[in-house]
This record gives structure tokens, sequence and C-alpha cells, in this order.
């Protein structure tokens, strides 16, 4: 068992770091950066939308929908399984760690282990909560409990079940005290799964705690193995991360596809996962550039962090869902989920939108989508609907015609409860201007507006397109119907009763006439 790297396979028992490729970034220069990009085609090609940015939190707009509100993470604690932290490291200065060496070496202090996947653990915390005067994680202001499951053997770094268990049973020891509410996994191991195995079950055991547990999808080890997902990975409870190729918009090619062994689709979501700076163990002021489904996976559960700061009954099952239903799509699947980016890129103001917009449908609802803010790429708003009712959504742009926004966005409709593992029920969706839906039961459902993938770089980045919608019910839509057949009923009527008149009128006067020429 060993942490996810996409270098080697290290044993037969061996689990993976899901990182790849860590390269020093010289303190001397904090610009200087090297290395190999992964290959593959891109499919939309970059665009000034990043703004010449790798900035998880710039690109993901962590300061537009949390930071500029006063949500940093404050108050807040993240369990860490891994190799270990660096925590004299000056992007963990003033901030309270907990640590636990569940492994054989049982260090009394925080360390973190050398070798191909050096660092590791330390690199993981500082995306998380990383705080210092040069460096930001995306909760900085969160503290960590680090529990160290990884040891070294014959030189490599690795970890077995038992070690696992250990760990995640110290997490839930430990969670009721320190009230660690999320909980980070950036390793697996290279074997197929339909997320029965005990790696996964063991893992499951922290989602059952009661934390949101994000785990990371894997990269492509070597050749032939691992092909998917696998644990813990594959679980069917957890959140599972791809990567992100921010800088050619596409899912990277290392991030390991799904479905899992039993046919289902994982990942869940992606988040970038390609140049990510973080904190290094070589020393306290050192950094590095990695890349891997390692690091896509910290993102997340920072951003878990803040959103369970915002809304502290925030659960894992709902997260999970709020995280599918609002991710947006890089590769064109029709608002499907597939087995390479999942539901799509992580939209973090987007699950803000989903929870606190309400639309009563009672007039029409102006709103726009615009490319180059993060708070306004996609519309969202939790509306409510009458089952044994059609409901009939129309969409207009600002212009007046008719369709999505010349194909640049589509409508979506989801339940806005999720399903008991989490994975939403997209119930109706529609690219041209009317979508029907006509519920079986009355509740809640979540209306989207998302952007297709061209939206992305049309413009140069920056697209605006706003839109109009109106609702109706098959009750208004039949009144309708039903006074314009009245209507049309009455002026027949009336004619009728016109004509009938006049037939009278010349009756009586043909007779008149008759009459008059007898004289």
């Amino acid at each position: 068992m060993r942490p996810r790297s996409i270098t080697r396979r290290l044993s037969p028992i061996a689990w993976t770091l899901a990182c790849l490729l860590l390269v020093p970034l010289p303190a001397s220069t904090g610009a200087t950066r090297e290395e190999v990009l992964p290959s593959g085609s891109s499919l939309i090609a970059p665009s000034v939308l990043w703004a010449g940015t790798m900035d998880p939190e710039r690109l993901l707009g962590i300061n537009e929908t949390f930071w500029s509100a006063g949500i940093n993470g404050s108050g807040q604690n993240i369990a860490i399984i891994d190799t270990g932290i660096r925590a004299s490291h000056e992007a963990f200065a003033g901030k309270a760690i907990n640590w636990t060496d569940v492994t054989s070496e049982a260090s009394p202090v925080p360390i973190d282990l050398d070798g191909i996947e050096a660092g590791h653990g330390t690199m993981c915390a500082s995306i998380v909560a990383g705080n210092s005067s040069t460096y930001k994680g995306i909760a900085p202001g969160a503290d960590i409990t680090v529990v160290k499951m990884f040891h070294v053997d014959g030189g490599s770094i690795t970890a077995d079940n038992v070690d696992a268990l250990a760990a995640v049973n110290r997490v839930l020891a430990l969670s009721p005290a320190l009230q660690i509410k999320v909980a980070s996994l950036s390793w697996g191991d290279d074997n197929a799964s339909d997320g029965n195995d005990a790696l996964s079950q063991i893992t499951e055991n922290l989602v059952d705690g009661g934390l949101v547990t994000v785990v990371a999808a894997g990269n492509v080890v070597y050749s032939g193995k691992p092909a998917h997902v696998a644990a813990p990975g594959a679980s069917e409870k957890v959140i599972t991360v791809g990567s992100l190729d921010q800088l050619q918009f596409n899912v990277a090619s290392f991030s390991l596809p799904g479905p899992t062994a039993d046919n289902r689709v994982k990942p869940d979501i992606i988040a970038p996962g390609v140049s990510i700076l973080g904190a290094s163990h070589v020393s306290d002021t050192s950094y590095k550039v990695a890349q891997g489904t390692s690091f896509s996976t910290p993102i997340v559960s920072g951003i878990a962090t803040l959103l369970v700061e915002r809304y502290p009954t925030m659960d894992h099952y709902l997260l999970k869902h709020l995280f599918c239903v609002t991710a947006l799509e890089c590769i064109y699947t029709r608002g499907a989920p597939d087995a390479r980016e999942g539901w799509g890129i992580v939209n973090p103001a987007g699950v803000v939108a989903a929870i606190g917009n309400e639309w009563s449908m009672d007039a029409p609802l102006a709103a726009s989508i615009l490319m180059n803010r993060s708070s306004a790429r996609s519309f969202f708003t939790r509306v409510h609907l009458i089952a044994g009712v059609t409901h009939r959504f129309a969409f207009s742009s600002s212009a007046g015609e008719s369709g999505m926004l010349d194909g640049r966005a589509e409508a979506y409709l989801y339940h806005a409860t999720p399903a008991a593992d989490g994975v939403p029920g997209l119930v109706a969706r529609s690219n041209a201007g009317i979508m029907l839906f006509s519920p079986d039961t009355t509740g809640e459902y979540i209306l989207a507006i998302k952007p297709l993938p061209r939206a992305w770089s049309d413009g140069g980045g920056n697209l605006a397109m706003p839109f109009t919608i109106t609702h109706a019910t098959d009750f208004t839509i039949q009144a309708s119907w039903a006074i314009g057949i009245a209507g049309t009923v009455a002026v027949a009527m009336l004619v009728i009763a016109m004509a009938r008149e006049l037939q009278g009128i010349m009756q009586w006067t043909w007779k008149g006439f008759k009459k008059r020429r007898k004289v």
C-alpha cells in the first residue's frame, strides 16, 4: 500500500499516493516553475478567463464567494490522513495542529516522510489550510488534525489496511472534541473495485461518523493497472475527485477515469490538478509545484470546509449532492455525468446559489451568466413544483429571441433532496426555449442554467448572457386556452344571432314590400 504516484508500482500490495511530478519551487524566485505537463489535446483553447493565473483560489472564486464575506475556515478543523507534516513550515505558523502517528514508527512529534512522494502530507495540508504572508490555502483560517498512516519500508513509502483502519478510528475518536467536520484522503490502492472491498468500507466509516469525506480518484500509475478509479475512490458514499487540467481546460490525462467495477460513475467531480503550488517539507520556507489528483482533493476539502462553516448543518450527503448538481462541464455530455469528469468542475459559487436562491415563479425572472465572474458563471434557484401538473419553463435572451442563449447554455432541473448516496436526480433538461416537466411528487427542485463548454472561451472568456425565465402550469395554459375558446364561441354566437336578426329584418321587409305591391 502506498500513496498514489504515477511513477511506478512499488509492491504487489502497495497503495499509491495520488500525486505526480513534485517539482521544487525555488524560494528566491516566486515565479520559476519547471514541470512536465501531461500530454493530450485540448477540447477548448485556454482563454483570458484564467487571467494568466494557475491559482485555484482565483480560478474558483474563493475570495469572491467566501473570504470577502469573512468565511475563511476559522473555527473549523480538517483531518488530513497522509504521510505526515512539516509543522514548523511558515504556511502553518500560528495554526493548531493535532498530531498522531498510528504507524509502527510512532513519532511523538510531527514529521513528514522522504521518498518518491516526499512531503506529500505537507503539500496536501498547505493546499487545504496553509496561511502565511506569501501563501494561502483554500481555508486558511482552519486548524488541522494530521494522522500519519504511512511509513517507510525498504526505502518505499507504504501502508496497509491495518494502518488505514487505525487512522480512520483515530480521526473518529478525536472528532467530537476537536469538532472535525471534513476528512481529506489523497491515496488509494491499485485494484479495481466495486466499493465493497475492505479499504473502501474502512473509509466509509468516516462518512458514517458524520464527516464530509473527500477522496482522490487516483492517477495512471503504469500501463495496464489501474485503468479505472480504485479503492477507496470507488466507494459509493465518498466524494471522489479527479483532476482538471486548467491550462488546457480538459480532464487531466493522468486522472483515473471511471466507471467502477460495478459500472457506477466515478469520479464525482473534478478540480484543478495541474501546476498546483504548495508547501515543501524540505525547509520552513520552501514551496513546490505539483500535479495529480492528490492535490485536487485538498482543494475540494478546503471548499467543503468553507461551506460547512457557512452552513453549519451541512452534512456529507447534501454537500455531495450540491457539488454534483452545481458542477460545470468541460466535456459536453448533456448534463449527465460521465466517466472522465463525473458531473464536472467543482463550482463553489453555484453551491451557495443553489442553497440561497428561491423563485416563487409568480413573475418572470431576469438573470445573467457572466463568464468572467466566478460567482455568476452559472445560475441556480430553488422552485416549488406541484405533482400532477405540467410545469412549463420558457427561456429567452434579453434580445427577446427564444432558445438557450445561442447554444451556449442549457437548462436542467434536479431534485433538491439528495438520494441515499448523494448522487443527484436529473429530471429534465432543455437546450431549446421550452422545458416541460410533470413531477410525481410535490416538493423542492433546483432549476439550473449552466454554460456549455464553448461558453468558457467564446468572447475571449468575457461572454455575458442575460436571460429571462417565465413559468406556467397546465392550469394556466388550459385557462388561457379556455378563455380563447370561450371568446371564439362567444363571437360565433354573436355572429349567428346577428345573422338571425338580419334574416328576420329582411323577411319582415320583404313581406311589407309584397303587401304594398298588392295595394
